[in-house]
């Protein structure tokens, strides 16, 4: 019988080990995150080095950006979350979320910038190639088809129908479509929920007001999971009220 050498033994014990050290602290991380340490979340994750780590990292810093930061600093931490997303796709190149935090951290980018510089610098387009690669990945993913729906509508909202069309491929047809599916989706997030509600308000217009009324009367009547859904349901709350 071939025994065991006691260095294969201790090699074996550190691997195990150090696994569940990393479990823990990517544990940790969605931990902070939950109770909205953004911030904290982030660089917790960062020193994990696993592709689900660096994509939470992004996806904290995104929101770390979207509710905490001042104007000055939103475009520092939309770019580290696009890093960090970019960081994970190094590592698992399929890794859906990655995808979806990049086209996130991207189209938060394009907000902060003017139309024309947004489109020079190719942000909705790069976006668009990595929501294109979460679908051919998940396409009965929640926030992949809400994603979808929402960068469709705002694309028209910058652009304009006609400019949408022409040179993105971008309609608000294919956006309620999308958006549409994610709703009816069981494990829909509110966030989601939420941006497709705000893309609908943009388009200003009474029918596609309504459905944003309706979108955003579900939200309130949710329950919040943590620091996060708290906020969407307080900013819907607040748009509704602002509505009546």
């Amino acid at each position: 019988m071939t025994l065991i050498k006691p260095v294969y033994v201790l090699l074996i014990l550190l691997i195990f080990s150090s696994n569940i050290v990393l479990a823990n602290s990517f544990e940790k991380a969605e931990q902070l995150y939950h109770l909205g340490r953004y911030s904290d979340s982030a660089k917790l994750a960062r020193t994990i080095g696993t592709a689900d780590a660096f994509s939470l990292a992004a996806k904290a810093t995104l929101a770390e950006g979207t509710f905490f930061a001042t104007e000055n600093n939103k475009f520092v931490l939309f770019q580290q979350a696009v890093k960090d997303a970019k960081t994970a796709l190094t590592l698992d190149s399929a890794h859906i979320h990655a995808h979806l935090q990049i086209a996130l951290a991207l189209g938060s980018i394009a907000d902060l910038k003017h139309p024309i510089i947004a489109y020079l610098k190719g942000y909705a387009t790069e976006g668009k190639q990595h929501l294109d690669i979460a679908y051919s990945l998940a396409p009965d993913d929640t926030w992949v088809n809400g994603l979808l729906g929402i960068w469709h509508l705002q694309i028209v909202n910058r652009s304009g129908a006609l400019l949408a069309d022409n040179i993105y491929d971008a309609n608000i047809k294919d956006g309620l479509h999308y958006c549409n599916k994610a709703k009816l989706m069981g494990d829909v997030d509110l966030q989601i929920l939420y941006g497709c509600a705000i893309s609908l308000y943009e388009l200003n217009e009474e029918f596609y007001l309504k459905q944003a009324d309706k979108i955003l009367s579900l939200i309130v009547r949710k329950e919040p999971a943590d620091v996060t859904e708290s906020y969407v349901i307080q900013q819907a709350k607040i748009k509704l009220k602002g509505n009546i």
